[in-house]
C-alpha cells in the first residue's frame, strides 16, 4: 500500500491502474528450476565470477533484524565460499539498525547512501 501511495501521490505516477504487488499469487509461482523448495545458494557463482574477474566488488548491505536474509547468514556464506584470500577484499559488507528494508529508517537510509557512493568512489578508482 506505501509504495502504490508513493507512486500515485508523491510521485504522480497516474498512466497506470496496475498495483504494484510483492508476493501475491499474482507474482508467484516462482521458478527456481532444480532448486524449487529448497535453500538456494549462489555463493559459487559468487565466487566463480570474482575468481574468473578479479576487479569485480561487491557490496552486501545488511540489516541487524533481517529475518529473510540474517546478517550472520551472509557473514557465514561469505566466510565459507572458498574465495581465494587475494580477493576476500572484493566483498564489502555494511550494517544497518533494521530489518531487510533498513532504508526505511531515515538515520540508516543517510548511512546507506553514504555507504554506496563510499563504495562507488572505491571502485571507480
Amino acid at each position: 500500500m506505501a509504495i502504490n501511495d508513493h507512486l500515485r501521490n508523491t510521485l504522480n505516477y497516474k498512466n497506470s491502474d496496475k498495483v504494484y504487488e510483492i508476493i501475491t499469487g499474482n507474482v508467484r509461482p516462482w521458478n527456481f528450476g532444480e532448486d524449487q523448495n529448497r535453500f538456494l545458494n549462489n555463493a559459487e557463482v559468487l565466487r566463480s565470477a570474482i575468481h574468473k574477474n578479479p576487479r569485480l566488488r561487491v557490496l552486501i548491505c545488511n540489516g541487524y533484524y533481517d529475518l529473510a536474509t540474517p546478517y550472520f547468514a551472509t557473514e557465514y556464506t561469505v566466510d565459507h565460499m572458498f574465495l581465494n584470500e587475494a580477493f576476500r577484499n572484493n566483498i564489502t559488507m555494511s550494517y544497518y539498525q533494521g530489518g531487510h528494508m533498513m532504508y526505511t529508517i531515515k538515520p540508516e537510509l543517510e548511512k546507506f547512501t553514504e555507504d554506496v557512493r563510499k563504495f562507488y568512489d572505491g571502485v571507480m578508482r
